[in-house]
């Protein structure tokens, strides 16, 4: 495959920017585009929704992107009539579609100012939208304590809520992270897909991205959003009267969903040649292009920690039955590891301690596996303070 020359390259910038594109990914800037190692080109629309407040920093509750990325095969005049017909309908499509929101703001103005003084970082003019995204990300998960109280009956409503719309638990990943994950994020993440594991929602503390890949005549679609607000929102409207946090990230899943259907209609119409492009794997492509760090194309802020091959790993557990629908149930992991050190070191009555909170979790979210775990361990730790009647009874239950 051969590099665009610099010409071509020229040539596709004054194409698309033309038509308003630009290579700035400043938060301002809603359509972007990109020449990847001078082959691949990317074009995103974003359409961000606001809160409603005149702020000194920009604040998005949400930003939904849609995405076009293809590899020509040649750089002819029919590629470039393509490339702008794909430009220009994916602006047309993005500026039609509307969701409509509204926060009962005003008069929660002052508790929602306070909470962004608390944990909103300095915002640096003239950086990008992922650079800022990934400092409020951090800046979150480091001042997560404000949100502890609100954590498990959130996360739980949520769970319930997306069972509605077919999103279940899961431990699979896109096919464009199928590399792994960062290991230290792994008690962190909590991934939801469809039964035909093309969409999916990676929940993290404070963070949540949804993305759906779809390929047409060898043109990549990605539907996207991401948000740190759903806490935010949860934190200062919880007492609002019919207002859910809840419901509001159901109908952005709705909302990019239907978005999906008018843009696969333009990568389906005639005018678009599949043999003018090569054809593009996910999965190489994504680990191939490892820094997406100066790209448009929108992907999960975790998977732009995948540093080195040897720091990722494969979600999955020996401890739980069914992939983790809460927090709690990856926290109950962390206790009985925890609980097996102590044991090692005869720390009996900790031990036992720390399983009972354990145990109290893998019931709540029918855990059977971590139930059995946890009771076994039990029923070991009572053997070893020779406490036999309560060994074997740990075993009985662990049986039932």
């Amino acid at each position: 495959m051969r590099p665009f020359s610099f010409t071509e390259k020229n040539t596709i910038s004054n194409v698309l920017e033309e038509i308003g594109y630009r290579k700035s990914m400043v938060p301002e800037n809603n359509e972007r585009y990109a020449i990847i190692n001078d082959s691949i080109v990317a074009l995103t629309t974003k359409y961000p929704i606001p809160i409603g407040l005149k702020l000194n920093i920009p604040f998005e509750v949400v930003s939904f992107y849609n995405c076009f990325f293809f590899q020509p095969r040649l750089i002819n005049s029919k590629t470039l009539e393509i490339i702008n017909f794909l430009a220009t309908n994916l602006q047309y499509v993005t500026n039609k579609l509307t969701i409509e929101h509204k926060f009962p703001i005003e008069q929660n103005k002052q508790k929602f100012i306070q909470l962004l003084n608390k944990f909103m970082p300095e915002y640096f003019s003239g950086e990008n939208d992922r650079q800022w995204l990934t400092r409020i990300r951090v800046s979150l998960m480091n001042k997560y304590e404000l949100f502890k109280d609100l954590e498990t009956e959130f996360f739980d409503k949520l769970t319930e809520s997306l069972k509605s719309i077919g999103l279940m638990p899961t431990w699979n990943l896109p096919e464009s992270m199928s590399d792994g994950i960062p290991k230290l994020k792994k008690d962190s993440l909590l991934i939801f897909s469809n039964e035909e594991g093309n969409e999916f929602l990676l929940v993290e503390k404070g963070f949540i991205t949804f993305l759906r890949d779809f390929e047409e005549n060898n043109i990549m679609l990605r539907t996207y959003f991401d948000s740190y607000s759903p806490l935010l929102l949860e934190y200062v409207f919880k007492d609002v009267e019919n207002f859910s946090v809840q419901n509001l990230i159901l109908s952005w899943i709705r909302f990019s969903r239907m978005s999906l259907n008018p843009l696969i209609n333009v990568l389906s119409s005639e005018y678009v040649l599949s043999r003018e492009f090569y054809q593009v794997n996910l999965s190489s492509f994504f680990q191939s292009h490892k820094d997406f760090a100066d790209t448009v194309i929108p992907v999960p802020l975790i998977a732009r920690e995948k540093l080195k091959k040897d720091r990722l790993t494969i979600p999955g557990s020996k401890i739980l039955t069914n992939p983790p629908s809460s927090f709690n149930e990856l926290k109950a992991i962390k206790f009985y590891k925890s609980a097996e050190n102590l044991a090692k070191n005869s720390k009996y009555k900790r031990a036992n301690a720390v399983l009972a909170e354990a145990l109290v979790i893998f019931n709540k979210y029918r855990q059977k596996r971590g139930v059995i775990k946890v009771l076994s361990l039990l029923s070991t730790i009572a053997s070893d303070m020779r406490k036999y009647d309560k060994a074997i009874g740990y075993l009985n239950n662990a049986l039932d």
